[in-house]
């Protein structure tokens, strides 16, 4: 919270806005998604990144994290034990009442002992559509 709060959030009340790219929802050690990106067709979004087994403390086994916010409806559709590293893909279905709304994505990982979380890449914002 606090590094949202530090980092994100700017203006004075009432005016207080957020840079959703500056944002992080989740802060550690382990190694973060590499060229983490997402696609979105039909009410899913897909996530992928580079298996970056090997780099640094980052294994194969390390579970994705994402976290897909609708700040419109402050809502959030989100996975903590996701796909491995090493399977390099995750979806993300989102509610059909959400048609319309932008929403904003993050990924992350955390390892398999759940000791251990890679601070979160934020990787855009997409509006649902239907296709």
């Amino acid at each position: 919270m606090s590094q949202v709060l530090t980092n994100a959030v700017s203006g004075e009340a009432p005016d207080i806005t957020i840079d959703y790219a500056k944002a992080q929802v989740s802060a550690g050690t382990l190694p973060p998604a590499a060229n983490g990106a997402f696609t979105f067709d039909n009410g899913q979004i897909t996530l992928t990144w580079d298996d970056n087994t090997g780099s640094g403390s980052a294994k194969a086994t390390d579970k994705s994290m994402y976290v897909v916010l609708n700040s419109a409806k402050n809502e959030a559709v989100y996975e903590t034990a996701g796909a491995v590293r090493s399977a390099k893909t995750q979806i993300a279905d989102l509610p059909p009442e959400w048609l319309g709304d932008t929403v904003h994505i993050y990924l992350a990982f955390i390892s398999e002992d759940g000791k251990d979380v890679a601070n979160s890449t934020y990787l855009g914002s997409v509006e649902v559509i239907t296709a």
